[in-house]
């Protein structure tokens, strides 16, 4: 009988889905490490300025239902960067 091996295109399709895979998830990373410090700066500058987190759309101030719904929005985004 006579054995088949891998041809040349098969393995560089394996070889291809797993540099893409790797590439994804680095973005993934890079993209939370923005996102994280971009909340992490403006909640800062709320500090410092002593002013409110104004939310684009919302004119109100940062009430216990609106920080939920900023962090719902927030975890919504996150998720979506996660399947890129």
């Amino acid at each position: 009988m006579k054995s088949r091996g891998f041809t040349l295109i098969e393995l560089l399709v394996v070889a291809y889905n797993g540099y893409t895979k790797s590439a994804k998830t680095a973005v993934v990373k890079a993209n939370e490490k923005t996102i994280i410090k971009f909340v992490q700066l403006t909640l800062q500058r709320c500090d410092i300025e002593g002013g409110l987190i104004q939310i684009e759309g919302l004119h109100h101030q940062m009430e216990e239902k609106l920080i939920a719904q900023f962090q719902m929005e927030l975890m919504k985004l996150v998720r979506l960067m996660i399947f890129l």
